[in-house]
């Protein structure tokens, strides 16, 4: 096995780097929010999404240096964070407005200055911790495994992911069958309708569960039928089935974070890019931004057919696509603005308890007599109750972090940073499991793209299932093999 550390005074230089722009930053957010000069709101919004984008211009920057290609797994959650958390002010300091649901016209103006602010000096707090997270990232060579032992790992994870596909399978493709039925006969919105329905069912719950493993299967297989072109084709075209039922059913999330993770996949384990293919990659994602609101709008139309998605598309085309997707995306600072508005006056900050509530939450209930830590996790439940709202509002890393801290969570952001990307780079692993790094750093990807538009408790808890479990059974399954291999 091939291993090579990343030369560690380059990473001093990018953590040195790193202060300095946060320094940088904080003073430039706070010239701008406490400035004596008489400024217009749309002004003051321009400099500090330009400060922010300039916080992302430095963070793809620094993930590429680190890693040695822009398509790494650091770089595409941290897109996917600032999208979510920032499009619309991205949109905004370029000139373009969202108008279907524009947070900037809608939210108090000194609201709207105050997120931008939190927003800018916690993302570099949180680049902060990125760094030292994955300051020790190896780079792996997998294609090196050819002794006894690796062959017997190698089973293993068969073995395991053919398991954990069988098991998951049934219940995540009678899921997206059934969506996609509900959704093409009665709109999208009858899926909540019919899951909260099913959620009161604790056995349609615990069978659901199982769905969990279904995508980190697929992608385990992938990785060890590379060589085999049959295989390997047949998952792909399982992949790209899940995708396009995602995309006509309206789970647009899901597909998208299968989209982005298995294209990371590919480029570091099954085929690496070429300056030809990345170029498709940049097209076709250009593409994926156009379809997204066609998607949004296609979901809502009852008794769905292909007449009925041109129509949708023939109506759409007046608008721009781009903005209408990025302006959707980010309305997940939404959560921040509405937590500002409730935290102190109407509930004090909970110091930690939602994070606290999120390590314990992995424990099932039956454990503890029935009790559960989710109700205390689970912020966007809590949320939508306590701003009155008759939809799920979602939440956010950086909401998540004034709940509990206030102004403090900028700092607190650190810690987040570290924890989440920590877990991308899973540099944690030991030995020879360290050779499927690369599919865990996909499977972490997904669930963290999935996950983004939640609280933490929800990214915890999937890690916990849907990474740790599998590696303590890939490790029992291979230690039983070897044990029976030496006394044989």
């Amino acid at each position: 096995m091939e291993n090579t550390r990343v030369n560690k005074n380059n990473y001093n230089k990018h953590l040195l780097v790193n202060i300095m722009i946060t320094m940088f930053v904080t003073i430039s957010c706070l010239v701008v929010k406490f400035s004596p000069l008489s400024m217009q709101f749309d002004t003051k919004i321009k400099l500090l999404g330009w400060i922010g984008n300039v916080i992302l211009f430095w963070g793809i920057f620094v993930f590429k240096k680190i890693v040695g290609t822009h398509i790494n797994q650091y770089s595409l959650y941290f897109l996917s964070y600032y999208i979510f958390s920032f499009g619309q002010i991205l949109l905004f300091s370029f000139g373009f407005e969202y108008k279907e649901f524009n947070l900037l016209r809608i939210y108090p103006e000194e609201s709207i200055i105050l997120y931008c602010v939190f927003f800018c000096i916690g993302t570099c707090f949180l680049l902060l911790g990125a760094l030292t997270a994955v300051r020790k990232d190896l780079k792996i060579n997998s294609n090196v495994y050819t002794n006894d032992e690796n062959r017997t790992l190698r089973r293993s994870v068969k073995i395991v992911a053919w398991i954990l596909l069988l098991i998951s399978a049934p219940a995540y493709l009678m899921m997206l069958i059934d969506n996609l039925i509900i959704s093409i006969k009665y709109g999208y919105s009858a899926i909540y309708e019919l899951s909260r329905v099913s959620s009161s069912n604790s056995l349609s719950n615990i069978i659901s569960s199982f769905e969990m493993w279904f995508i980190p299967s697929l992608y385990l297989l992938l990785m060890e039928y590379k060589q085999n072109k049959v295989v390997k084709n047949i998952l792909l075209l399982i992949i790209v089935f899940v995708i396009c039922a995602s995309f006509f059913g309206g789970g647009r999330s899901t597909a998208i974070a299968i989209i982005v993770s298995s294209v990371f996949l590919m480029h570091v384990e099954i085929q690496k890019f070429n300056k030809k293919d990345k170029l498709k990659i940049i097209l076709f994602g250009i593409l994926l931004l156009m379809i997204i609101p066609v998607v949004k709008m296609y979901r809502g139309v009852d008794s769905k057919s292909i007449d009925s998605f041109f129509k949708v598309l023939s109506a759409s085309m007046g608008s721009n696509f781009i903005v209408d997707t990025i302006g959707e995306l980010g309305g997940s600072m939404q959560p921040w603005l509405l937590v500002y508005n409730l935290i102190p006056g109407n509930y004090s900050f909970r110091l930690g308890q939602s994070y606290l509530a999120a390590l314990l939450a992995v424990i099932p209930s039956l454990l503890l007599g029935g009790h559960s830590f989710t109700k205390y996790a689970n912020l966007s439940d809590w949320l939508k109750m306590a701003a009155n709202m008759d939809y799920g509002p979602g939440f956010s890393v950086n909401a998540e972090a004034y709940y509990n801290f206030g102004w403090l969570g900028c700092v607190f952001l650190f810690f987040i940073g570290w924890m989440y990307y920590k877990f991308l780079s899973n540099n944690m692993l030991k030995g020879k499991i360290l050779r499927y790094k690369n599919v865990f750093s996909a499977i972490t990807l997904y669930l963290f793209v999935t996950t983004a538009r939640n609280s933490v408790y929800l990214t915890i808890r999937k890690e916990l299932y849907v990474i740790g479990l599998p590696i303590l059974l890939i490790i029992l399954v291979n230690n039983t093999l070897k044990k029976n291999t030496y006394s044989s």
